[in-house]
């Protein structure tokens, strides 16, 4: 009995030695394979970034910035045809050919061969900057906001008022409906207004569903902000939860961010010092693919791309 005692404990010993040194064995392969990607990432676990800032850019511009790109192992760019380069008294970068004209159309249709033959995916943005469209599009099917006026009306000029039109951009204005309310209470109503052109209602103005438009996009994106004085509170400054919920909802696998983003002071701080707590939180809010805000392209006899010359910082 004692014998037997002793088999079942010495195999038990033996069986549980054997599982920590599994466990063991299997924790560090877990380091040795995490510190070997971290070392040498791989492309598809790279950076993206926006490009062409004020579309300031040309052929040989965009190969050496692609070029550099895939130097600094990045995994794609998203052209993002973006002003906002003058804030805060920044100087003016020089507008390339208009967004959507052919000369454009001729440089894109370069930089998604370039990419093809060097490697970085390119996403892209359908709009110029914030502005939906492009020159082609005639004013009745550009994106449009609500704008109203309003008259008194008495027993003096009830038949002969005519509302002024309101402001308008390049001379377009439809009406979508008139609208009376009454002063006194005897001219009050009990019929309600059940039809306004255009699916246009009062609980409608306020804006759109956000989480139905992002079912529409092939990659969600959203943003996180640096601490600046532009934005200093932390609801200022991360916006990933509607993206990622969308995501979820609708199937996405890719929930983009531009990243980092501040309008100064600028190169004051590190990414891995300072920025990876904000990091940290997208991540647990859904976010998988960073887009730095931008890749500038600077288009002249020399040619420097920023990531060249701060390329420390994307190591």
């Amino acid at each position: 009995m004692n014998n037997f005692l002793t088999f079942i404990l010495t195999a038990i010993i033996i069986i549980s030695c054997s599982n920590k040194n599994k466990s063991t064995n299997g924790t560090n392969d877990v380091y040795t394979h995490v510190k070997s990607k971290f070392q040498n990432p791989e492309t598809s676990s790279g950076v993206n970034c926006w490009w062409w800032l004020n579309r300031n850019v040309n052929k040989a511009a965009i190969t050496k910035d692609l070029e550099a790109m895939k130097s600094r192992n990045f995994q794609g760019a998203m052209v993002f045809d973006a002003g906002g380069h003058n804030q805060r008294g920044n100087h003016d970068i020089p507008a390339g050919p208009l967004f959507g004209l052919d000369e454009w159309n001729e440089l894109f249709v370069f930089a998604l061969d370039e990419a093809k033959r060097l490697g970085p995916e390119i996403g892209f943005n359908i709009q110029s900057g914030w502005n939906l469209g492009g020159p082609r599009v005639t004013p009745q099917y550009t994106a449009k906001q609500i704008t109203f006026s309003e008259a008194k009306v008495s027993e003096s000029n009830i038949f002969s008022l005519k509302s002024k039109i309101p402001n308008t951009r390049r001379d377009f204005y439809e009406d979508i409906a008139v609208l009376a309310f009454p002063i006194v209470e005897q001219q009050k109503t009990d019929e309600t207004i059940t039809y306004l052109n255009l699916k246009l209602g009062f609980h409608e103005l306020g804006g759109s569903d956000g989480i139905k438009n992002y079912g529409f996009s092939d990659i969600v994106m959203s943003e996180f902000w640096s601490p600046s004085p532009h934005r200093s509170k932390p609801q200022n400054r991360f916006y990933l939860k509607q993206a990622s919920s969308a995501a979820h909802i609708y199937g996405k696998k890719i929930v983009g961010a531009e990243s980092f983003t501040t309008i100064g002071p600028h190169w004051n701080d590190e990414l891995w010092h300072d920025q990876k707590s904000f990091f940290d939180h997208e991540i647990c809010a859904g976010l998988n693919r960073m887009y730095f805000p931008d890749f500038d392209t600077w288009v002249s006899q020399t040619i420097l791309t920023s990531v060249e010359s701060h390329k420390r910082d994307f190591v």
